[in-house]
């Protein structure tokens, strides 16, 4: 997996927070890196600010839908507060190079 970006893309959400932790994301906002993953193909999303993040997904639209669904699901887990929104916001990473010939 690529771990600098040559190519960066952002995508914002909202997520309605769920069930005891309280935000341990800066301004309520909730930092997801997306790595493109040339290998298998997809789109790996992992997160600090979400215990047990980890989602792939084949486009960055897709990747953004499974978040919608996923950071909630691990909120609650962790113990989230249920009346609260937070934002996400994904960062995503891709890396490419080649040989040229000349």
């Amino acid at each position: 997996m690529p771990s600098k970006a040559s190519a960066n893309e952002s995508l914002p959400g909202r997520v309605k927070m769920l069930q005891s932790m309280e935000s341990p994301a800066p301004h309520g906002v909730y930092e997801i890196l997306a790595q493109w993953d040339s290998e298998a193909g997809v789109w790996v999303a992992e997160s600090d600010d979400v215990p047990g993040l980890v989602a792939e997904a084949d486009s960055p639209n897709v990747l953004a839908q499974k978040l919608r669904t996923l950071i909630p699901e691990l909120l609650e887990l962790n113990g989230a507060p249920s009346d609260r929104t937070a934002r996400f916001h994904v960062r995503y990473q891709h890396e490419d190079s080649d040989v040229l010939a000349f």
